[in-house]
């Protein structure tokens, strides 16, 4: 049979953004650990992209300092000129009824002073509670778009894998993206070097753990009814001697190659001191009707099986 690497054991390292490769630490055949950082792209993507979220907070923050000067009531103008004329016809109100009290007055004076009086206090009422209000939702309204805006932005880049902890970090720094390995395995195939452009959902290395790997066997057609899921296997390598490496069957191919009359059957073995590597020919051997038959088997040391011409004896 053939050593295969078990594709569930595999992994793939890709970039998410467009870019160049910066730098590039691992090679085919170098052991790396989950997490550990492989290579590194320069994205002008990500500096955009940083950029834009940059000017969103700029916007939010000039929208957050234009919200607190407007609730400051005291700085509006439009206020400040009705609570003016409200304090002038309050003064003309009180002057007028001092008059009168001391009898140099009309009542019409009365009647115009009360009347300014209270349209004084109308249009101040007004002015502080209605316009004041307009403004301050509109203003709300505006830092909260821009708020919205600055975290859209924000995690855009983080779904870039961009680590965005400050608004005010180096831009090169922050376009530098880190590709890191997502198991720990063997490196098994790099397809860029440095300096390479490349675009996104490339991939760039090829990690595989092979602590476990398969072994595919062609079973030829009769011996296949005796073989079962679970049937123990041993599988020998000429060179490491006479030792033996347990395995078991773990999928049976249910399509025979019509030209050769073979059935592929997989074997799942502990890799152990990763000793087995992908392609190596091995030869393997199944407990014939193990897990199928019930009570005692009638079994022989697989050494002792020898071919005498066209016999096997």
């Amino acid at each position: 049979g053939t050593v295969e690497v078990n594709p569930q054991e595999t992994q793939q390292v890709t970039t998410l953004v467009n870019g160049r490769i910066e730098q590039v630490y691992a090679s085919i055949g170098d052991r790396v650990t989950a997490g550990q950082v492989v290579a590194t792209v320069l994205s002008n993507e990500v500096a955009e992209s940083y950029g834009k979220w940059r000017e969103a907070v700029t916007r939010m923050e000039l929208a957050g300092k234009n919200l607190e000067r407007v609730r400051r009531s005291e700085n509006r103008s439009a206020v400040l000129q009705a609570k003016a004329r409200l304090d002038e016809a309050e003064a003309t109100l009180k002057r007028t009824k001092k008059l009168i009290e001391l009898g140099a007055g009309a009542g019409k004076d009365l009647i115009a002073a009360e009347t300014n009086y209270r349209t004084a206090t109308a249009e101040y009422d007004f002015q502080r509670n209605i316009s004041l209000n307009k403004e301050i939702q509109e203003a709300e309204a505006e830092y909260k778009t821009a708020q919205v805006d600055a975290t859209h932005q924000r995690q855009s880049l983080q779904a870039l894998g961009v680590n965005v902890s400050s608004p005010n970090a180096d831009v090169r720094n922050i376009a530098l993206v880190s590709l890191r390995s997502p198991v720990s395995g063997i490196v098994t195939a790099r397809t860029v070097g440095a300096g390479a452009g490349i675009q996104s959902g490339t991939s760039i290395f090829t990690i595989s753990n092979i602590s476990t790997v398969w072994v595919i066997a062609n079973v030829p057609e009769n011996q296949m009814p005796v073989l079962h899921v679970g049937t123990p296997a041993e599988i020998r390598v000429a060179a490491f001697g006479e030792g033996v490496i347990n395995g078991r069957v773990s999928y049976i191919d249910p399509q025979l190659n019509e030209e050769t009359r073979t059935g592929r059957v997989r074997i799942e073995v502990d890799n152990a001191g990763e000793r087995l590597k992908a392609g190596m020919l091995v030869e393997g051997g199944c407990q014939a009707g193990t897990g199928a038959a019930i009570g005692e088997e009638l079994v022989v040391p697989s050494t002792a099986v020898q071919k005498i011409g066209e016999r096997t004896v």
